[in-house]
């Protein structure tokens, strides 16, 4: 991605965040100071916060106050991606070892609320019900959508607005009231914080359909995890449901291959080799395409300064990354 100034200092932003989470997740408890400190340090994107942060500078150049709701809103998606992690049993995340594999789940699952529990901390340190409401109701809005994800699981029948429903839930919310949110510690109004909020949630939603997609093609380096993850936990993606409806002779096959609740690594093979020829991934990517321009087009009547011209680029990036 080109390095413009808004680039620049949106990396100079994100250390900051990162050294103000690192402060918010020190306790007198060693256990739960050094397995926050291990999540934190494993990596990542940062999206969220930098969503924040972005959507705050397109109304002010003062985003000094933003650094404990920037915080909050990785914490969140850390503590999700902890209970993920449980959930699934899984043993690597961002090629490193998870707190589930290195703790236990019992320690892994009192992280993840540790963590949830210091981001309303620092969200309730604005006393503005429109940032605490909106967040709060993401987080109840992301159990229930993990809820119905286990729910779904297997599901072979089910259709684009129950996919839509989870990756709503799982993704899209949490990125749009990023936006809201950074909008309205910003200063903005209610109408341009939710037009902002639109942007994260078409975003959003191009996001984890790509993410679907990767997990099927991606380098397992680059990805940091095993590929074929959502075919072995049960979770018919896009790619699948489009495969599904459209690989004619294949169809019979594919669902009793789906159906397998220990698929060994050539089933996934397969699996793959047959959403690939029925023209699924080509099918999510477009979709994926067709979201991002949406999301774009939100971002039009919002203030011309150089922020908005670096979220287009990052929406452009979203829908060609390779991990």
């Amino acid at each position: 991605m080109k390095q413009t100034k808004a680039w620049k200092r949106l990396s100079e932003d994100l250390t900051m965040v990162e050294d103000y989470i690192e402060g918010s997740i020190c306790t007198l408890e060693p256990l739960v100071t050094n397995s926050s400190l291990q999540l934190l340090q494993a990596g990542g994107k940062r999206i969220r916060p930098a969503f924040a942060l972005l959507s705050a500078r397109l109304f002010t150049d003062d985003i000094s106050g933003l650094m404990p709701l920037a915080a909050a809103l990785e914490m969140i998606h850390m503590a999700s991606l902890t209970h993920d992690d449980i959930i699934d049993n899984s043993m690597v995340r961002r090629g490193k070892a998870t707190i589930n594999a290195m703790q236990g789940s019992s320690v892994a699952l009192h992280i993840g609320d540790f963590l949830t529990g210091q981001a309303m901390q620092l969200v309730d340190s604005y006393e503005d019900v429109r940032i605490s409401l909106a967040i709060s109701s993401t987080i109840e809005e992301m159990c229930l959508g993990e809820l119905y994800q286990l729910k779904q699981a297997h599901n072979l029948d089910q259709g684009f607005k129950e996919y839509l429903y989870r990756i709503q839930r799982k993704t899209a919310l949490l990125m749009a009231v990023s936006c809201q949110t950074g909008g309205l510690a910003a200063g903005a109004g209610d109408v341009q914080a939710n037009t902002v909020r639109r942007f994260g949630y078409c975003l959003g939603i191009a996001f984890q359909i790509i993410d679907d997609v990767l997990d099927m093609v991606a380098d397992k380096k680059m990805l940091g995890k095993p590929v074929g993850g959502d075919l072995k936990e049960g979770n018919i993606t896009l790619p699948v449901l489009y495969a599904l409806a459209n690989c004619n002779e294949n169809e019979e096959k594919l669902r009793a291959m789906l159906l397998e609740r220990d698929k060994n690594p050539e089933v996934i093979k397969e699996i793959i080799s047959i959403v690939k020829k029925s023209g699924g991934l080509d099918y999510a990517l477009n979709l994926a395409s067709r979201y991002t321009e949406k999301a774009k087009n939100h971002l039009i009547c919002l203030p011309d300064k150089p922020e908005r011209e670096f979220l287009m680029q990052i929406s452009d990036w979203m829908v060609k990354r390779s991990y």
